[in-house]
């Protein structure tokens, strides 16, 4: 029986660090595809983020799995982005995506992507 239980942890540990980290930003300060950019060319580029998707007012980060994000990294570079083109760019709020959550964005971005080909 305990070696059952020893396996079990075992398990559930090794699939927590095969786990990536999203999070979800609202921003300020980003008003045109310029400004999308300019944040995308320092924030795309921080070690450890697999997918950077950055929209006007916003940007999803995804890192590398086994890896979390760098939350002093990203507030770096989006200031070094701000200085660069004299602007104020900032992260207004964050908030962690949870698996169920990035699932039903998956699928909702699917959908999306479904309905654009149709047109």
């Amino acid at each position: 029986m305990s070696r059952i239980i020893k396996t079990l942890i075992s398990t559930m540990i090794l699939s927590l660090v095969a786990l990536s980290d999203t999070y979800q930003y609202e921003m300020s300060g980003m008003h045109c595809g310029a400004c999308k950019k300019a944040v995308s060319s320092t924030v795309c580029k921080i070690p450890g983020v697999k997918t950077c998707d950055v929209s006007v007012g916003s940007m999803t980060l995804t890192s590398e799995e086994g890896q979390t994000l760098d939350q002093a990294a990203i507030k770096k570079a989006v200031q070094e982005a701000a200085d660069k083109f004299k602007s104020e760019y900032a992260i207004a709020s964050s908030k962690e995506i949870t698996t169920s959550a990035k699932s039903a964005d998956e699928a909702k971005n699917s959908k999306k992507s479904e309905n654009s080909k149709k047109d």
